[in-house]
């Protein structure tokens, strides 16, 4: 039963890790005649350059591990925008009850309220790709609530384009 528990803890923590990836493309595009790709102009980088570098050789990974080879003449141009928030949650609650009462009757109020906060930042990620004949986007990823922990960071980054080149259509078997 521990070992259970064990376990669904860490898929929870993977999938917590991995964050949510919403994936859209251009269904009349021949992604099958496409075999380069090149980095595009225009994204948004990193705040870190480790990071920026990070995003990008999972991109590679992936792309590479779907046929394609990098090129300075490309099919594809691959550019990515990486953007980290930060938010403010409560970190705890007070509660206050008053309470009176005999047998199953009774009068009680209670409340509580937050106490403290925390900053929670999380990184989101864009990924698009471009069609270099046309210039028209033909495929885009968006990654949303990965963890910024920098211990956690390349492993989260990598699953979560992982998870969305999963989504990425493969070039026809000949």
């Amino acid at each position: 039963m521990r070992s259970i528990l064990i376990l669904a803890l860490a898929l929870a923590a993977d999938v917590a890790l991995a964050g949510k990836v919403a994936v859209d493309r251009d269904r009349l595009f021949d992604f099958a005649r496409c075999r380069t790709f090149a980095w595009g102009e225009g994204g948004t980088a990193a705040r870190s350059e480790l990071t920026q570098g990070r995003i990008e050789a999972a991109v590679r990974r992936e792309l590479r591990e779907r046929g394609l080879t990098e090129s300075g003449t490309a099919d594809l141009m691959v550019v990515t925008h990486a953007d980290s928030a930060r938010t403010i949650q409560p970190a705890a609650h007070v509660g206050i009850g008053l309470g009176r009462g005999t047998g199953w009757g009774g009068i009680s109020v209670g409340g509580s309220r937050p106490v403290g906060s925390t900053a929670v930042e999380t990184t989101s990620l864009v990924i698009q790709i471009y069609d270099t004949r046309g210039g028209s986007l033909v495929w885009e990823a968006r990654a949303g609530e990965i963890s910024p922990d920098p211990a956690r960071l390349e492993r989260a980054l990598d699953r979560v384009v992982a998870k969305a080149f999963r989504q990425y259509p493969r070039p026809a078997k000949k």
